[in-house]
């Protein structure tokens, strides 16, 4: 399975950068590979600070 998301669908400038495949981001990463290792360490900095610092709310519905 293809882990990069790609405008393979649908192709205009509302979604994707114009020169290339990658999804319109708020870290502006034109390149789809970059931006795929870039959410991947996000996410993992994220995890880290959720392990270290968890919610402290009672989520039961």
């Amino acid at each position: 399975m293809d882990k990069t998301y790609k405008c393979d669908y649908e192709k205009t400038p509302d979604y994707c950068y114009t020169d290339g495949d990658a999804l319109i981001n708020k870290m502006n990463i034109h390149d789809a590979k970059k931006l795929h290792l870039a959410e991947e360490k996000l996410i993992a900095i994220r995890l880290y600070q959720l392990i270290e610092n968890p919610i402290k709310e009672n989520f039961d519905l």
